[in-house]
């Protein structure tokens, strides 16, 4: 339930805010990430809609379906890919 709050917390974050230079460096390896719903060629399959459409038409990971602006801005969250581990506080 805990993960729940989590999320809507994540969402309604207003991310101009943020000043934090680990929320910064991990949207820049997003933004460049082929797993990123804007990069990936692949946009077919249910899953790929259904995350689409869940997301409000947002930028996703395609790996895990999670809005990068919303995951990227809890501090606790990883990336599934573990490109976020060479980032030092």
């Amino acid at each position: 339930m805990m993960k729940i709050f989590k999320i809507i917390k994540a969402k309604l974050r207003n991310k101009n805010k943020i000043t934090d230079k680990w929320y910064h460096d991990r949207m820049k390896i997003c933004n460049q990430c082929p797993l990123n719903s804007m990069n990936t060629e692949s946009k077919a399959g249910l899953k790929y809609w259904f995350w689409k459409i869940l997301n409000i038409g947002k930028t996703f990971c395609t790996k895990c379906g999670c809005e990068l602006e919303a995951k990227t801005s809890e501090e606790m969250e990883k990336c599934p890919i573990g490109k976020w581990n060479q980032i030092t506080e």
